[in-house]
């Protein structure tokens, strides 16, 4: 299975065309990554929130080139390393919306799609244990930021902040500093992997059993239409055994150049922009 959820192109080109289509008439060029940002979008969004979901939708159904996906390699593997290594000198554990959100919008300045993915994730690791990052804590329905990655073509998975979760140092050590994933297997759900480890064990006390993902779709049922739009995703990285779940897109709110709530390493966006231009030498392409 590839970065693009859907096998069939036919089915692929239709939904771009759909979703084209649907921008059009809301005033909005959906030529160029990161076009949420114009103002039309902005308008219609607050009035249409699934709008959010159409974009990623619109990303996930694109067919790149060839010659696209050999400089999106390039671009990805380069500014994937520059975050990461601005997400460890930061030191601070759980920054993984900021490093995706800074990730991603680094990538639409030159000009490559992607999606700031939110969801769960779970590892299998070398040594048996199994970590869980899902968004449920509780038998109360909650949002869906247990974890946030990149979706970026040819990668279905972009994450460099696996190694700064607040997690034991053991368990630290046995994941990638950067995972960069292309290829993987329609994932198959149980439940558990929706919950935290708190969550499941208050499940289990009270139910007197593991949750399904019935139990789920019951307590969030924004879960279930989620699963409907993108297909969570699993593969093995080196020993480990991941399961990527997808539930949302998170957009930041506002102009990257204007952005002063985001900071890594002390320092804004458009800070770390001119740093990054500076250190790889790259134009930008502004949309």
């Amino acid at each position: 299975m590839s970065a693009r959820p859907s096998s069939l192109p036919g089915s692929a080109r239709r939904l771009r065309r759909q979703l084209r289509q649907q921008f059009l008439e809301a005033g909005v060029d959906a030529s160029r990554p990161g076009f949420y940002d114009q103002p039309a979008f902005r308008h219609r969004v607050r009035q249409d929130p699934t709008l959010w979901q159409a974009y990623a939708r619109y990303v996930f159904a694109l067919e790149p080139s060839a010659a696209y996906l050999q400089r999106a390699r390039l671009a990805i593997h380069r500014t994937a390393a520059f975050i990461h290594a601005e997400l460890v000198a930061d030191g601070r554990p759980g920054r993984c919306l900021e490093a995706a959100t800074l990730l991603s919008r680094l990538l639409e300045r030159q000009g490559i799609w992607n999606v700031v993915v939110a969801g769960a994730y779970q590892a299998g690791l070398p040594s048996g244990h199994r970590l869980n990052f899902g968004p449920l804590s509780t038998n109360e329905r909650v949002g869906f930021t247990a974890h946030t990655w990149v979706y970026a073509p040819p990668f279905a998975v972009v994450d460099v902040s696996l190694q700064q979760q607040p997690l034991p140092g053991w368990a630290l050590r046995q994941l990638p500093p950067v995972l960069l994933q292309e290829e993987g297997e329609p994932g198959v759900l149980q439940g558990p992997e929706f919950f935290s480890a708190t969550g499941q064990r208050l499940f289990e006390q009270r139910h007197g059993r593991p949750p399904t993902v019935e139990d789920v779709v019951t307590l969030a049922p924004e879960i279930g239409v989620a699963l409907d739009l993108f297909p969570p995703l699993t593969f093995q990285h080196e020993q480990v055994e991941f399961l990527y779940i997808p539930l949302t897109p998170r957009v930041l709110d506002g102009a990257f150049d204007e952005t002063t709530t985001f900071r890594l390493n002390g320092k804004a966006p458009v800070t770390l922009q001119r740093q990054f231009l500076a250190q790889s030498g790259q134009s930008v392409a502004h949309s």
